[in-house]
């Protein structure tokens, strides 16, 4: 029977009659001649599904553990057998489906393993179950289905979890295609869709639950998109969140589930020739066509040996930057993922620094987030041109007042611009010190000593030798970003008192190296 309460469950109220089959054979105790089996696994006239319509609530069908399906169209009053006529007479109605779309659709799963029947069971009625049309090309004949589930977003794309793995379809059921990918061999035996954040879960027979992230590339194929190995493409990619809920933990933790990345994650092919020679670049702009950020992209040198890691360890800051620069813009012909940070360009770093590693906050020179809003990725390949939308969205647990996004934009900005200047300053005075005569040499470190900290070559030298303007300006850039809010006083006038401080330092390095020659 189906129950329903209009209280949180306080009460409950009956809406439907018996629709199992009430069979007396699958009622009463099972096992024997020496003891009986009381874990109930065998007595099953009970409803295995229960799904409403999301389109119309009075819509509710059900589906018993003995292969009856039922439906009605005004919350329980009435109900309607409308189980589908091919499908063998014992079977448990594994899920239902109801269409996002259309109330008189829906979808429905049935497996027969326990009675050694591994045959996929999948149905769709477009008319309240009054006709049923079975769809089950592309699954193989022993991969018995547990549930079908529908992209809200995308009434096209269908999910199946059977017996061993995933499958999707891009036609609505018409044929099905293997979504294995990294998913281990396993019943996946439930699957939901969050259609806000473009992910699909599906819950597993103990392996753990998984999440596909970026839905949208999938429906973008579902919708008609097709990829040539002679051309370059580039799809739209899921809605990317201002928040701080997304990102991994800078160390590994064991048995940690994996959080999806920060930022926007855009899928993008070069042609099957490609070897370097054509230019290709990833550019993201805003709403007006400006230019938010460009990345060039190379060819990926496949066997390119990893540094050791007592290398990366001594690396200043520049090469390191530089290195992770080239990491995330190497590209092969083929299918390409790339990961946008969400920010405007960095400032320059100064050859031969290495940043403090024990402030609360990275003083490392990465650009100012942007704001929300609409903007567009644009791949370009030799003469070709491919653009499509990004949203980018603020999380919706954050309610910062009108405007207040917009000034912390303008003082990172602002703060990034100073800091850019004093580094670009600092780095061409080192650049050229050895060409000072002595007194030069001796003004210009005098003047650098209260700028810049050089002689920090560990991950605690800021405990032993203290930061400098650099590090104050880099630190409060970084530090705006604690909260999606406008600025404190204390932060606004602490911006203004360093850019004063970083422009006179400026001026003073400049009259230095001036009088130096």
């Amino acid at each position: 029977m189906v129950f329903e309460s209009d209280d949180r469950g306080d009460t409950w109220q009956v809406v439907s009659p018996d629709l199992t089959r009430n069979d007396p054979r699958t009622e009463g105790p099972s096992g024997g001649p020496i003891d009986l089996d009381q874990t109930g696994v065998e007595m099953f006239p009970d409803l295995a599904s229960l799904a409403v319509s999301p389109i119309a609530g009075d819509v509710i069908w059900a589906g018993s553990a003995d292969g009856l399906v039922h439906v009605t169209k005004n919350n329980g009053l009435t109900w309607s057998a409308v189980t589908p006529p091919a499908l063998p007479q014992w079977a448990q109605i594994s899920s239902i489906e109801p269409s996002h779309i259309d109330a008189g659709t829906a979808y429905v799963t049935a497996s027969r393993f326990m009675w050694d029947d591994f045959h996929p069971y999948v149905y769709k009625t477009t008319d309240y179950g009054a006709h049923w049309t079975q769809i089950t090309q592309g699954l193989p004949s022993d991969q018995y289905v547990f549930v079908v589930r529908q992209d809200p977003r995308e009434p096209r794309l269908l999910f199946a979890g059977t017996c061993s793995t995933a499958y999707v379809s891009y036609d609505g059921g018409t044929r099905w295609q293997p979504l294995t990918l990294n998913l281990p061999g396993v019943q996946v035996r439930d699957m939901a869709i969050d259609a806000r954040q473009g992910d699909l879960v599906a819950a597993t027979h103990g392996r753990a639950f998984w999440v596909l992230d970026n839905l949208a590339v999938l429906e973008q194929f579902a919708r008609g998109a097709s990829t040539s190995s002679a051309r370059a493409s580039v799809f739209a990619p899921e809605t990317a969140w201002l928040t701080h809920a997304y990102g991994s933990l800078p160390y590994p933790v064991p048995n940690l589930g994996e959080n999806p990345p920060y930022g926007a994650t855009v899928f993008f092919t070069l042609p099957s020739s490609y070897n370097g020679s054509t230019p290709a670049t990833l550019t993201f702009s805003d709403a007006a066509g400006k230019t938010v950020r460009s990345f060039a992209l190379h060819l990926r040198n496949k066997k390119e040996k990893k540094p050791d890691p007592q290398v990366l360890l001594e690396q200043d800051d520049v090469t390191a930057m530089g290195r992770d620069l080239h990491e995330i813009t190497a590209a092969v012909p083929g299918a390409n993922v790339f990961q946008w940070n969400l920010r405007y360009p960095p400032a320059a770093e100064v050859r031969g620094f290495r940043k403090p590693t024990t402030d609360d906050f990275d003083d490392g020179v990465q650009g100012p987030t942007v704001l929300p809003g609409a903007y567009a990725v644009t791949l370009s390949y030799g003469a070709t041109t491919v653009t499509q939308p990004l949203r980018v969205v603020l999380d919706p647990r954050i309610t910062p007042a009108p405007g207040a996004l917009a000034a912390r934009l303008a003082l990172a900005t602002n703060l990034r611009d100073t800091l850019d200047g004093l580094n670009r300053t600092i780095d061409r005075a080192l650049g050229i010190r050895s060409r000072l005569p002595a007194a030069g040499k001796a003004k210009l470190d005098a003047e650098l000593a209260g700028d810049i900290q050089m002689n920090i070559h560990s991950d605690e030298g800021d405990l032993l030798h203290e930061t400098h303007l650099r590090d104050h300006l880099a630190f409060l850039l970084n530090e705006l970003d604690l909260a999606y809010d406008a600025p404190t006083k204390a932060e606004s006038q602490t911006a203004a008192e360093l850019t004063d401080d970083a422009n006179a330092a400026v001026a003073r390095i400049n009259a230095v190296l001036g009088a130096g020659r």
